[in-house]
């Protein structure tokens, strides 16, 4: 079947490695044999007719070059600027959007950009571009913690996702600053302004080892709490346990076993047991 070959010849393409090769040279160097040829060609020929690769120079196959704008990801990077990667690869990559041009996108968001040239560079031409829609916004809630300036309260989200503070207009009753706080934006910022959001979620103190872990947990989207059902199929297992079921095992249940690690330790290691034998001997089990 051609569909079973079409992402796979975009991955062979976009290789930082790979070097324009006609469609038989290419099928060998992917390994395709001469039965699957035809269903190769069939695949070469629907990347071709919808855009995505080109015929170059003696029919060899190549990404199209850079339109006059880009659809993709926009990726923003700490120090100002950032990138959009294409959701359809072409020769030029992703596209650099400079300071003060990302019209208002965050990291993750569906954008287009604008591409403009920036003169040549090793005999190649440089390209740049500029946000001139945002078409999905891709994150709306961010793990931070809670400051407060004068009366204005705000939120400095952690990592580089969104890069500037979120105002929260009520912070609530009992609101402290350096606390741990998921916030959900409720108004993207316009350019010259702060975004502003709501606290849905207070985590606890900054610093403390389990709310800083759970920070990470929300802020990668991660769950934290089993499923009834795993719950219910772990109760039923230990209600269903026979004994029997343990013959030739070795029983250490009565022994007691202790690690060296702190009370807050999120990883234990080398646990150990302290035995005596019949003879006085002080036995170390690990």
């Amino acid at each position: 079947m051609p569909e079973r070959y079409v992402e796979a010849i975009m991955k062979f393409l976009t290789g930082r490695d790979y070097q324009p090769l006609k469609p038989r040279q290419l099928a060998r160097q992917m390994g395709v044999s001469e039965a699957e040829y035809g269903s190769f060609r069939e695949a070469v020929k629907r990347l071709r007719d919808a855009g995505r690769i080109v015929w170059g120079v003696k029919n060899a196959l190549m990404l199209p070059e850079i339109g006059t704008s880009v659809v993709g990801t926009y990726r923003a990077n700490p120090r100002g600027f950032g990138f959009v990667v294409p959701e359809m690869p072409n020769r030029h990559g992703d596209l650099f959007i400079p300071p003060k041009a990302d019209g208002g996108a965050l990291t993750g968001d569906h954008v287009v950009a604008r591409v403009m040239k920036r003169g040549k560079r090793g005999g190649e031409m440089v390209y740049r571009g500029q946000v001139v829609q945002i078409l999905k916004r891709g994150e709306s809630r961010f793990v931070g913690t809670l400051q407060r300036s004068d009366e204005t309260w705000f939120v400095l989200p952690d990592g580089s996702a969104m890069p500037t503070p979120i105002v929260v207009r009520d912070a609530g009753p009992g609101a402290r600053a350096d606390a741990k706080v998921v916030v959900e934006i409720v108004k993207y910022a316009a350019p010259g302004e702060l975004p502003t959001g709501v606290i849905v979620e207070t985590l606890g103190e900054k610093g403390d080892t389990e709310v800083e872990t759970l920070a990470v947990i929300r802020a990668h989207g991660l769950e934290d709490e089993f499923s009834p059902a795993a719950l219910a199929e772990a109760r039923a297992a230990v209600d269903g346990f026979d004994p029997a079921d343990a013959a030739g095992r070795e029983d250490l249940t009565g022994l007691t076993v202790v690690t060296i690690d702190p009370p807050d330790a999120r990883d234990f290691d080398d646990a150990v047991s302290i035995t005596r034998d019949h003879r006085g001997r002080v036995a170390l089990r690990p």
